[in-house]
């Protein structure tokens, strides 16, 4: 798996901008975005070049990270470009070698369950995979079939038209 840092934003829209109603990944501008609770949105501006990971590691945001998302938001998204930036974060950017997921538990090992992996569209999937996590760990089955995402001893990369360039 590599890995990379990236910064998360959470951001209040200014009062009168309505808020998101689906994802919007911009790649011009390195922008994804999504709504969340009220008046909310998360979003990331990816910077031009992948930043490695130090470890431990550091959950501050570099110091071009807002004005980084600024200039996404103005360039794709210019109703939330004066949005108020709530907290930003930074965190690890990890992607698998078929750039899925691994969500389930983990062959062997009993109590633990795994939800890594995301290749960056975690963001837009969160809302999604929360719920399907929970279902599985309450013994319920999931709307969405997660199983081919499940860890399996012998890896079995998935085969589908997915990865670094769907990237934003």
């Amino acid at each position: 798996m590599r890995l990379h840092t990236l910064e998360l934003s959470v951001l209040r829209r200014p009062p009168g901008v309505a808020g998101l109603a689906t994802a919007v990944t911009h790649a011009p501008s390195g922008l994804v975005a999504r709504c969340d609770s009220g008046p909310f949105a998360v979003a990331v501006a990816y910077p031009a070049d992948a930043v490695e990971p130090q470890f431990p590691h550091d959950a501050r945001a570099a110091a071009d990270a807002e004005p980084r998302l600024r200039r996404a938001l103005a360039a794709a998204l210019p109703s939330l470009a004066s949005a108020e930036v709530v907290t930003t974060i930074a965190g690890v950017y990890d992607v698998t070698p078929d750039w899925h997921p691994l969500l389930g538990p983990w062959p062997g090992v009993d109590g633990l369950y795994l939800a890594v992996g995301f290749s960056g569209h975690g963001l837009k999937l969160a809302p999604a995979v929360g719920e399907a996590v929970a279902d599985e760990l309450a013994g319920r089955t999931p709307a969405v079939d997660i199983s081919p995402l499940h860890p399996a001893a012998t890896p079995r990369p998935l085969r589908f038209a997915y990865g670094p360039g769907a990237r934003a």
